[in-house]
């Protein structure tokens, strides 16, 4: 099956203090609709399983964050397909202005990019995966400061 590839933004307001800002957190998006194979005359042909699909939602807590402060990144990968999605690799590339924390097993960090599950990791169909990644703001930050990290999804099949 193809590599399918998917991905969400949050954009977080930093403050401060405890004051309210607006934020805004990027849609799921979801995989093309699933294709089947159609009868051949003379007799049917074998349909094909529709592929895996998958959504992403990407959150922080807490909302808005605190300059200086420690926040969780928690990306949720679901399976909406009926069929297993294999080799899922979740990719999130975060925010000059946040240092990551220690990572959950299976993970791993380059640069500025958290990478985590690969060929091993499976998503049955109708089942969901988390992983959430705890961050520390920059102290040196000015109230109001966009903070944009991204995630994304993919699978070889």
């Amino acid at each position: 099956m193809g590599k399918a590839r998917i991905a969400a933004v949050i954009a977080l307001a930093a403050l401060g203090g405890g004051g309210a800002a607006p934020a805004a957190a990027g849609a799921p998006e979801s995989g093309g609709p699933p294709s089947r194979s159609a009868p051949a005359v003379g007799g049917p042909r074998p349909v094909a399983p529709p592929p895996a699909s998958l959504r992403i939602g990407h959150t922080a807590v807490p909302d808005p964050v605190v300059i200086g402060g420690q926040a969780v990144y928690t990306v949720t990968v679901t399976n909406i397909g009926d069929t297993a999605a294999e080799g899922v690799t979740i990719t999130g590339a975060l925010d000059e202005h946040v240092a990551p924390g220690p990572l959950p097993d299976g993970c791993g960090l380059a640069g500025r990019t958290i990478t985590c599950g690969g060929p091993s990791l499976t998503i049955p169909a109708g089942r969901s995966v988390t992983r959430s990644f705890p961050v520390v703001i920059d102290p040196g930050l000015s109230d109001g400061t966009a903070l944009v990290s991204r995630a994304e999804v993919s699978a070889s099949g």
